[in-house]
């Protein structure tokens, strides 16, 4: 998965880099595993 961007700054310019990927990477982890489910479940 690759999002495009940019991270680093949020809301009046502050510094947002490290609070992005506390949001981002527990929905890219939610997403994979539900990808891998799938693939398995397809699996003969």
């Amino acid at each position: 998965m690759l999002l495009a961007g940019d991270k680093s700054t949020g809301k009046r310019g502050r510094q947002k880099w490290s609070g992005w990927y506390k949001e981002a990477i527990p929905i890219a982890e939610k997403t994979w595993e539900k990808h891998l489910k799938g693939l398995e479940e397809t699996d003969v």
